[in-house]
C-alpha cells in the first residue's frame, strides 16, 4: 500500500454541484482514502467567516452529528459556507486544509489554496495557480454516454457542434438579444462546415432566454431543455461525442469540462452586468490596495466579481479556447493541472 493510500481525505459537499465535482476529481487523484461529508447549514452561515471563526454553529444538528472520528489528515472544502468548518476540524486533529476557488477569509487559514483566474487571488507560497477549474468528467461517465447517445446523434451530419448555454451569473447576463446572437453564430458555424448542432440549456438558462434561442437556431439537430434530476439529460454524451463545443461565457465548470475534451471550444462572451453593490465593489478594488480590498471582503462589507474574461483569456492564451466568431482552429496540447494539484496536495500531507 502506498504511503498516499495510508491517508485520510474529508471532502466536505455543499449544494453546488460544479464545487462537488471538483472536490472529487482533485481528492480522487490524490489516492487518499476519501469519506464524503454532507454539510447542511441553519441561516448563521450569513455571517462573516472571520467573525465566526472556527466553528460549527453554522451547521444543523444532523450535519453536526456527521463529524465524528476517526479524524482526517486532510480536508477538501470549497465555498464560503465550508470554511468555518474546516478550521473546527483542524483544531480537533490538525488535518492540513486544502481550499478549491475563492478563500472566502484570509489565506493563512489554510495549507493551500486552489486558485483560478477568475477569482483574482494573490501569488502567496500556499496558493496553487491553476489555469482553470478542475472539473472533469468520468472517463467511464462518458464511454457510457457514448454508447447510449451515440444512435441518437448519428441522424444529425457531423461534425456535431454542442452549444451548452448557460444564463446569468453576477457579474454576467444573458438576456434574449445574446442568446439570439450565440444561436446565429453557431448555426453559421454548423452550415460552414455542414453540420449539425446539440444544443443544450442548463438551470441558469431562462425561459426568455431559451426560446429566443432555439427560435433563432436554424441549424439541424438535437435540442435540449434542461430538467432536473432528468435520466434523459444528453450533457454527457454531447461531452462525449461533439467534435466541436460552444460554451456560453458564465459557466466556468462547463468551460472547463469541455476545454478537457481536447476538441475545438469557442467561448460565446455575455455582457456585464452590475447593479450598485456590485459596481461600487468594482470601484474599491480598483481604488484600494489588494489588502485593503480584501480585509473587507472578508468581512462581507465588499463582495469581489468574478473575473470571468481572465479565465476566458487565460485558455486563449494557452491555444485552448477561441472566441465565438473567430475562426475554427486546433486546440494545443497542455499539462493538465489535475495531476500538478495532487502532487502538491501529497507533498504537503507527507510533510
Amino acid at each position: 500500500m502506498s504511503p498516499s493510500a495510508q491517508k485520510l481525505a474529508w471532502i466536505l459537499l455543499g449544494s453546488k454541484g460544479g464545487d462537488n465535482a471538483q472536490l472529487r476529481v482533485v481528492a480522487r487523484a490524490c489516492g487518499f482514502q476519501l469519506r464524503e461529508i454532507q454539510l447542511d447549514f441553519t441561516e448563521q452561515y450569513r455571517r462573516a467567516n472571520v467573525r465566526l471563526g472556527p466553528t460549527l454553529e453554522t451547521l444543523t444538528d444532523e450535519a453536526r452529528q456527521r463529524l465524528s472520528p476517526p479524524w482526517p489528515d486532510v480536508v477538501f472544502s470549497s465555498g464560503r459556507r465550508s470554511v468555518p468548518v474546516a478550521r473546527w476540524i483542524k483544531l480537533q486533529c490538525g488535518a492540513k486544509l486544502v481550499h478549491i476557488g475563492r478563500p472566502w477569509g484570509r489565506l493563512r487559514w489554510f495549507d493551500l489554496v486552489l486558485a483560478m483566474p477568475q477569482y483574482r487571488v494573490r501569488k502567496r507560497r500556499n496558493v496553487f495557480q491553476a489555469r482553470m477549474p478542475f472539473n472533469a468528467p468520468d472517463p467511464l461517465a462518458l464511454e457510457e454516454a457514448a454508447e447510449r447517445w451515440r444512435e441518437e446523434f448519428s441522424r444529425y451530419q457531423q461534425p456535431w457542434i454542442a452549444v451548452l448555454l448557460g444564463g446569468a451569473a453576477v457579474p454576467l447576463t444573458m438576456d434574449a438579444a445574446t442568446a439570439v446572437h450565440i444561436a446565429e453564430q453557431a448555426s453559421h458555424q454548423a452550415a460552414a462546415q455542414g453540420g449539425s448542432v446539440l444544443a443544450l440549456t442548463s438551470p441558469r438558462t431562462t425561459v426568455e432566454a431559451r426560446e429566443a434561442f432555439f427560435a433563432a437556431l436554424t441549424a439541424p439537430g438535437l435540442r435540449y431543455t434542461w430538467r432536473p434530476n432528468d435520466p434523459g439529460n444528453p450533457y454527457f454524451g454531447a461531452l462525449a461525442l461533439a467534435d466541436q463545443f460552444i460554451v456560453s461565457g458564465d459557466s466556468a465548470s462547463m468551460l472547463a469540462e469541455a476545454v478537457r475534451r481536447i476538441r475545438p471550444v469557442h467561448v460565446a462572451r455575455l455582457p456585464m452586468l452590475l447593479r450598485k453593490k456590485r459596481q461600487r465593489s468594482e470601484v474599491l478594488r480598483r481604488l484600494l490596495p489588494a489588502f485593503v480590498y480584501e480585509t473587507l471582503a472578508d468581512w462581507n462589507l465588499v463582495k469581489p466579481n468574478r473575473a470571468m474574461d481572465q479565465l476566458h483569456q487565460r485558455l486563449a492564451d494557452d491555444g485552448l479556447v477561441r472566441f465565438l466568431g473567430e475562426p475554427m482552429f486546433a486546440p494545443s496540447p497542455f499539462e493538465d493541472d489535475i495531476a500538478a494539484a495532487a502532487a502538491r496536495i501529497r507533498a504537503l500531507v507527507a510533510a
